[in-house]
């Protein structure tokens, strides 16, 4: 076994075995929450990492997800696991929708678009009160079952979204060695020499924009019954978009394991600042983001990942000049 898959399966024993070790319900709810964010900071990657295309209103597509799973589960007694199946549908249909005008757009337009669309997906689902709840939203009555998602403890929470992050993790992994992810990476460097050498630029642009919403939408189906409740000012909220997009960004844009670094170092520090200091410092997690984004692009301008690569890089080198990693000669 190569080391790279040697590391990658001790963390995901590791990962399984956590819950195992870790009995208080506040750090495991950390640790929820780090997967979620890890889960939809991924899914963006996708399409603003891998491809280029920097999307601000990614949490219309975790808000269909949401409202979705949530109006079928509470209006119509359907599992939340068949749920699944058509809140991805409808988020890739949406994608579809807006995808194809969207994408004609260059540069900071896209990014205004995508925006734009988050605010008015915000005032419709507030607009639509007999669907949505409106600006109360919907709770969900607790009835504790596997079919309804629905646990006591926090320990089946865990290991549902740690596996839709795997999912999310696995397709990453995939798209950035296949075919597909030069692609990507040839729209994400210069659109228009791409164009000039035959990428059908718009149909890539689309199938990252699909697989970025499908992803984000399990992250909202996974949020809404986690928490048992969904409103408008949670599903569609700005700030999600914006912190997605800043975990991609410190852990390592465009990398497969940046925005779960960048998650795994903000959110503990946001979730335990927030439930000491939030009453009383209001806007803490902004303030954070903030501080930790200037400090990041100051020290690693490419995440927090290019530090391991070069401490790998130079443990590569050294090792075929046939030294150790310390410096010291091998002995043959």
């Amino acid at each position: 076994m190569k080391p790279i898959q040697l590391r990658n399966a001790s963390l995901l024993v590791i990962a399984f075995l956590l819950p195992l070790v870790i009995n208080n319900d506040f750090y495991l709810n950390i640790i929820i929450w780090i997967y979620l964010y890890a889960l939809l900071s991924t899914a963006w990657n996708i399409l603003g990492g891998f491809a280029g295309q920097l999307s601000f209103g990614h949490t219309v597509f975790f808000g269909i997800g949401a409202f979705t799973t949530t109006i079928l589960y509470a209006n119509h007694g359907m599992s939340p696991w068949l749920n699944i199946i058509p809140a991805i549908l409808i988020s890739a249909i949406f994608a579809l929708i807006v995808g194809f005008p969207t994408f004609r757009l260059k540069g900071p337009f896209f990014s205004l678009a995508t925006l734009a669309i988050g605010q008015i997906m915000y005032l419709l689902a507030v607009y639509f009160k007999d669907l949505t709840g409106g600006s109360v939203g919907i709770f969900m009555e607790y009835n504790e079952s596997v079919a309804n998602m629905t646990f006591a403890s926090s320990k089946p929470y865990y290991y549902i979204i740690l596996i839709f992050f795997i999912i999310a993790l696995l397709i990453s992994i995939w798209i950035k060695n296949s075919k597909m992810g030069y692609m990507f990476t040839a729209i994400r460097e210069d659109e228009e020499a791409a164009e000039t050498l035959g990428v059908p630029t718009l149909k890539y642009k689309m199938i990252s924009f699909l697989l970025s919403s499908s992803l984000t939408a399990l992250g909202g189906v996974f949020y809404a019954h986690y928490n048992m409740f969904i409103n408008p000012s949670t599903a569609f909220d700005f700030s999600l978009s914006v912190s997605i997009v800043v975990f991609a960004i410190i852990g390592g844009l465009g990398t497969v394991w940046g925005p779960f670094l960048g998650c795994l170092l903000i959110v503990p520090i946001n979730q335990y600042l927030t439930s000491s200091l939030g009453a009383s410092i209001p806007g803490i997690s902004g303030i954070i983001y903030g501080l930790v984004l200037i400090i990041v692009v100051m020290l690693q301008p490419k995440g927090i990942i290019a530090f391991f690569e070069k401490k790998r890089t130079k443990k590569i080198k050294i090792s075929h000049a046939g030294g150790s990693v310390d410096g010291s000669p091998t002995k043959s």
